[in-house]
């Protein structure tokens, strides 16, 4: 006789629905004579769906079967035959209460002809219990996939988000005759909320913006793509830097963002190239970091820092002007570069970050790379739990004669 052990090994070796129904079709062939056996599980929508054991030409075969619950209540009270629904016999077995606590309301397992069960009240209660354990078993599957089906419908999602996402990035950056740019975006997942954008203004002066979105994911690719329509639309001056963060900034409350928690960190630095002169306006965004030609040291270019936006109305961003010569070098990131920890939780840090940046060669892509490396030997096997974004900006020097309005660019072709 198969004990209730050699019962509780054959569901849970089971990896299906079809498996477990496999597993209690040859219980019942070995145990029951005629009669049968209907499982049932409650679904939504007032709907029943289970399995029906028939006897057949002396063996069980299963039948898939749906009612609904006027068919359960009449199929309860309607025959005499049909005894033990599952609510009375939890109710009844402290044991199966402690296997399986709170689940009478879930499923009901009814015993058709319950006489031809096997005699002894052992073997009664070990088929009972093992209609219990399939049908658990099998709502618990069923739920896993479709669990992972949500979940892959939510991946394909996210990468749709993401190729979206990628396309408000620059396909390139403009090559400029005394700037030298590189960048390097890193999101966490599949869609992120950091962002970036050089923008080309009269007189041949380049605005550089980095942003950072709270959080990662959706939404934070939704913020940051409504930041780029807003920079795309503003049409205000442009000789104060500021002025484009506070244009962002009114529009993103006015959104009411900050009430779903959500907010925007930025740096916006335009670059003067005639009086080599870099303003930098910044709204909470971490500060960025100017490598020197003279002395190799590195210096923060900490502006007057304000609230980020989204988060109050009528906030005014000022700039700080600094000068910048050929061989300086100035790093904008943001926070997910220095708040990535290591499998200990230690965060890499600025002084990491200088580090990495005094080593590089006095070449914008050098640069990044340099801290990647340092960044990813730190981490070790830790993943960074934030979107990571570099964007470096190496001064050079012109080839334009003194007087000259400089800032001609050109796209650089795609391999």
């Amino acid at each position: 006789m198969i004990s209730q052990m050699d019962a509780i090994r054959g569901w849970k070796s089971a990896v299906s629905p079809d498996c477990l129904t496999e597993v209690v079709q040859n219980y019942l062939n070995r145990f029951v004579t005629s009669g049968a056996v209907l499982l049932l599980n409650r679904q939504l929508h007032q709907q029943w769906t289970g399995c029906l054991f028939l006897r057949e030409s002396g063996q069980f075969h299963a039948h898939r079967v749906t009612l609904s619950s006027e068919d359960v209540t009449e199929l309860l009270h309607s025959s005499p035959t049909i005894t033990r629904p599952l609510e009375t016999l939890v109710r009844t077995d402290h044991s199966i209460t402690t296997i399986f606590p709170g689940r009478s309301s879930l499923e009901i397992c009814i015993v058709v002809d319950q006489e031809q069960l096997p005699p002894t009240s052992e073997s009664n209660h070990s088929i009972q219990l093992l209609l219990l354990q399939y049908f658990t078993e099998v709502s618990r599957l069923a739920l896993l996939n479709e669990l992972e089906e949500v979940r892959l419908q939510n991946a394909r999602e996210m990468q749709l988000i993401a190729a979206l996402q990628k396309s408000l990035l620059p396909n390139a950056l403009p090559v400029i005759s005394t700037l030298q740019l590189a960048v390097e975006y890193l999101p966490s997942s599949h869609a992120g909320g950091d962002y970036y954008h050089v923008l080309r203004l009269p007189r041949g002066r380049w605005g550089i913006l980095v942003a950072d979105v709270s959080g990662h994911g959706g939404h934070a690719a939704m913020v940051m793509a409504i930041v780029h329509s807003l920079i795309q639309t503003y049409s205000g001056p442009t000789s104060q830097p500021g002025l484009l963060l506070e244009y962002i900034n009114r529009h993103l409350v006015q959104m009411e963002t900050h009430s779903k928690g959500i907010f925007v960190t930025a740096v916006y630095a335009v670059y003067d190239q005639d009086r080599a002169v870099l303003q930098i306006c910044n709204a909470g965004h971490p500060a960025p970091r100017m490598r020197n030609s003279v002395g190799n040291s590195i210096t923060e270019l900490r502006s007057q820092k304000r609230i980020p936006l989204g988060i109050m109305a009528e906030v005014e961003y000022q700039h700080t002007d600094f000068s910048v010569r050929p061989g300086d070098e100035v790093l904008f990131f943001t926070d997910g570069v220095t708040d990535a920890t290591n499998e200990n939780e230690e965060p890499f840090g600025l002084d990491r970050l200088d580090q990495a940046v005094l080593q590089s060669q006095g070449n914008a892509r050098n640069t990044i790379q340099q801290v990647l490396s340092h960044l990813d030997d730190y981490l070790g096997t830790a993943h960074a739990a934030d979107d990571c974004t570099l964007l470096v900006a190496s001064f050079v020097k012109s080839k334009k004669k003194a007087g000259e309005i400089t800032g001609e660019f050109k796209i650089p072709k795609l391999n």
